[in-house]
């Protein structure tokens, strides 16, 4: 995989320069724009253009610059002027090379999200305290640190074994003794209750071995306590995890002048073994026994005293237990601690059978537990179904097998008008959705690709197949803000002229589809570009709106935004707000997440919750994931329909796109693979889909009745009554209060 910068874009094709300076043409994605940083793979080059050859001078003048920077910080800041090692973990893993003035003079980004909370951010040069202040707020404002929710920053320091001499030792423990207290104090003063910091030291053998594992030393140390603690976890699942979830579990707050030693026993296994596939952080259960671990004392956790004031926030020093050659495995023959510390009982992890299919059980995790009451308390509700003789008579004994043919939330997906001619496609289509969006096919571009002459043709046909299916349809989209995703002609335009072609696009797509499309996103990607509003004014946004409620009262019209962060969601939430101001009625928030090799969970509900204050209903209008690792797609598929699916402000839930064979983004995002074969995530999504349709049989009692608790939608039961058969009959089960009752007479 290979990193780059876009330097020029066309409809087709992008320029792209990565970090050596090496140039490429690429496949043009949707979400590209001139200085869009983005990973890509060989399969994504395409031809070179000629125009390539004129940015290879500019390359040559780069290099030669590079170089000879590279040559000047050689020669003033040698690795023996860098004294300790700072790593930062929240999520995001960074590490500091520190000078002797304390001042940072290098980083590495040591996990996927580093690179985000990175990118743009001035680093080099900073004192360390500001630099980890800088990567904090870069945190918060990526969503990486969010104040509903606990948050963890780790922070580990080491010191520079190859600047140290033999005479050197007190005087480096002085030195890096110092920085830990600084980093202590850093912390302590930050006022986020939300925020548990915690400062640890790291030893030179632990820093050595994070190295050669390619980990954060932060993370290694987490992890050694991990595996003390038998959590069945890996290195390369320890890059990523969520540190919440480890720490919740484990201790890691020594005093830090203690010391510990270990007792190797037999029973002991070698670090390079084959590792356990699967993390469990399922909280015991109440027979097992909490062992007693050591924790700091280094304050209370942050919280607001009475007078409104925020207190500091908890911070402790740790100096890891150890780093042996091997890790105990059996609990029976634990390391013998040489240090008294203050205990607290902790919960112990269960070893977990490592998950060999993609369906979870409610047993299976908190989180999972949670989500699964909060689906049960919102998507669900109790049925009772009576069957009498025409006589009224109740009929004990009676067969009931009760089906749900249709969910009533909205299970859609973008559909794409050339892969409607495979009947494999059809077949999946109708099976598993019940709502649909055209991928393409309404955007104005395809519509009118030529100034004044309009289509419908593809969309027309979807529609008729939807209309035939049953299957609903929103509309997407009038409008879009993104320059690059206009009809060819239309940048050509005055303003007069332009405003002329948005009135004549409203009229005419509005119009065309009115009474057929449930919803319209009016105008998308608002909070990222402004095409329209550039030439137009401000005021043409609430024009949009305003203009399609008029040609459709029925239709519900939506702001329709990619949301992946906090920060995007506070953007759209004042977009909404503006809108409202203007007189705009706003039916719905469209919020779509075309994700990369990570699916927050925690940063999804908390942009949920932000913006359900908005009180408007809010639809996943647009979700994919782009990882070759197919078990990564399935998790950050479940993340996100799971945390979805159990908010309450939450409607519909559309995936963009599931077949290989036309997915926009291919193979590493797809659920089916081009031969119809199912990868993990769509393993995933089909048994989520199962675990949500309720399926129950047994026999009515002796009171005539059958109870069951089903999820809203349309139902089909079947009786099996002696001598008469099987009868068939269908209700819907709404959301509401109490028992849904169904009688069924029986003549």
């Amino acid at each position: 995989m290979m990193t780059g910068k876009v330097i020029e874009i066309d409809k087709k094709t992008a320029i792209v320069m990565t970090d050596d300076f090496a140039f490429f043409s690429v496949k043009a994605r949707p979400e590209m724009a001139v200085g869009y940083k983005f990973d890509f793979e060989e399969f994504d080059i395409v031809k070179p253009k000629p125009r390539i050859s004129a940015y290879i001078p500019i390359a040559a003048c780069l290099a030669v610059i590079l170089s000879i920077a590279l040559m000047i910080m050689r020669g003033s800041m040698g690795k023996k002027d860098i004294y300790a090692f700072v790593a930062v973990d929240i999520n995001p893993s960074i590490e500091f090379s520190i000078g002797r003035d304390n001042q940072v003079v290098g980083f590495r980004n040591l996990n996927r999200d580093a690179k985000t909370v990175t990118d743009n951010l001035e680093l080099v040069g900073k004192t360390v305290d500001q630099a980890l202040l800088d990567v904090i707020q870069r945190c918060r404002e990526h969503g990486f640190i969010a104040p509903e929710r606990e948050n963890v920053v780790l922070v580990s320091v080491a010191r520079n074994k190859e600047n140290q001499g033999e005479s050197g030792n007190t005087k480096s423990k002085g030195n890096i003794d110092r920085l830990v207290a600084q980093m202590n104090e850093i912390l302590s003063g930050l006022s986020d209750s939300s925020i548990e910091a915690r400062v640890i030291k790291i030893t030179d053998e632990q820093r050595e071995t994070s190295l050669k594992k390619d980990i954060s030393m932060g993370r290694y140390a987490v992890y050694l306590e991990a595996i003390e603690h038998n959590m069945n976890l890996t290195i390369e699942k320890m890059r990523d995890v969520n540190l919440n979830d480890i720490l919740k579990y484990i201790s890691i707050d020594y005093d830090k002048e203690e010391t510990v030693s270990a007792s190797p026993s037999a029973t002991q296994t070698p670090y390079n073994t084959p590792e356990v596939e699967a993390i469990n952080t399922q909280p015991p259960t109440p027979d097992e026994t909490a062992p007693v671990v050591p924790t700091g004392t280094g304050g209370s956790n942050g919280s607001t005293s009475s007078h409104g004031e925020s207190t500091p926030i908890h911070t402790s020093i740790y100096t890891p237990i150890h780093t042996p050659a091997y890790v105990v495995k059996e609990t029976a023959t634990k390391s013998v601690k040489t240090y008294t510390p203050k205990a607290v009982a902790t919960a112990p992890m269960k070893t977990p059978t490592p998950r060999v299919t993609p369906k979870r059980t409610s047993s299976g995790s908190v989180w999972v537990d949670n989500t699964n009451a909060k689906i049960d308390e919102i998507r669900k509700r109790d049925i009772k179904i009576t069957v009498v003789d025409s006589n009224n008579k109740q009929m004990e004994g009676v067969f009931v097998e009760v089906k749900q043919t249709k969910h009533a939330f909205a299970f859609g997906t973008a559909l794409r008008r050339s892969a409607l001619d495979d009947p494999n496609y059809v077949k999946y289509v109708k099976d598993h959705f019940n709502w649909a969006v055209f991928e393409n096919e309404t955007k104005w571009y395809s519509n009118e690709p030529t100034m004044g002459y309009v289509t419908y043709q593809e969309a027309d046909y979807m529609y008729d197949f939807c209309q035939r299916n049953g299957i609903k349809v929103r509309g997407h989209c009038i409008f879009w803000e993104d320059e690059t995703k206009q009809p060819p002609w239309l940048g050509w335009l005055d303003q007069n002229s332009l405003r002329i072609a948005v009135d004549n696009r409203l009229n005419s797509v509005v119009s065309h589809f009115k009474g057929k499309f449930a919803h319209w996103d009016v105008n998308n990607e608002m909070i990222h570009s402004s095409f329209f509003k550039n030439r137009l004014g401000e005021s043409i946004w609430p024009y949009m709106f305003k203009r399609t409620k008029e040609i459709d009262p029925n239709v519900k019209v939506f702001v329709n935004n990619n949301i992946t962060t906090v920060k995007e969601a506070d953007d759209c939430l004042a977009q909404i707000n503006w809108l409202k101001s203007q007189g705009v009625q706003i039916d719905g928030i469209g919020v779509h997440g075309h994700f990369g090799e990570r699916v927050d969970r925690d940063v999804v509900k908390g942009i949920l919750d932000k913006l359900s204050v908005a009180n408007i209903p809010i639809w996943i209008t647009e979700y994919d994931s782009y990882t070759s690792d197919e078990n990564r797609r399935a998790d950050n598929l479940e993340n996100l329909y799971r945390t979805a699916f159990s908010h309450p402000s939450v409607q519909g839930i559309f995936i963009w796109g599931f077949w290989e064979g036309a997915h926009w983004r291919g193979r590493e995002a797809a659920l089916v693979n081009y031969d119809w074969t199912l990868n993990q995530a769509g393993k995933r999504f089909e048994a989520l889909m199962e675990e949500w349709t309720t399926k129950a049989s047994g026999s009515t009692d002796n009171t005539g009745s059958f109870y069951l608790r089903g999820f809203y939608g349309e139902y089909e039961v079947t009786l099996t009554v002696p001598g008469k058969g099987k009868i068939v009959k269908r209700f819907t089960l709404n959301s509401g209060k109490g028992t849904l009752q169904q009688t069924i007479v029986i003549d």
